[in-house]
């Protein structure tokens, strides 16, 4: 199977022994549909973050890059240590 972005609010989707069917995502509602005013939200203390934006989610993100960039350096595989994923 597979999944395929289509322009900014849409997946094409595929499973295997199923027919392709596209998918639309409906519209972020302000403050989430434009970075800027997330973050001025956050600031205000009006919203927390969360999803994608949050604390924990960029911690792994920067860890994986991290080993990313020692296994490409060593040719090794670098493993993660689980007592790390989000809670």
């Amino acid at each position: 199977g597979y999944v395929q972005t289509v322009g900014l609010d849409g997946v094409r989707v595929r499973i295997e022994g199923q027919a392709e069917k596209q998918i639309t995502a409906e519209a972020l509602q302000s403050p989430f549909n434009e970075p800027l005013s997330y973050l001025a939200a956050v600031v205000k203390g009006k919203i927390k973050p969360s999803g994608q934006s949050c604390l924990g989610v960029n911690m792994i993100v920067s860890e994986i890059l991290e080993a990313a960039r020692q296994s490409a350096g060593s040719g090794k595989t670098i493993l993660l240590q689980p007592e790390n994923a989000i809670k």
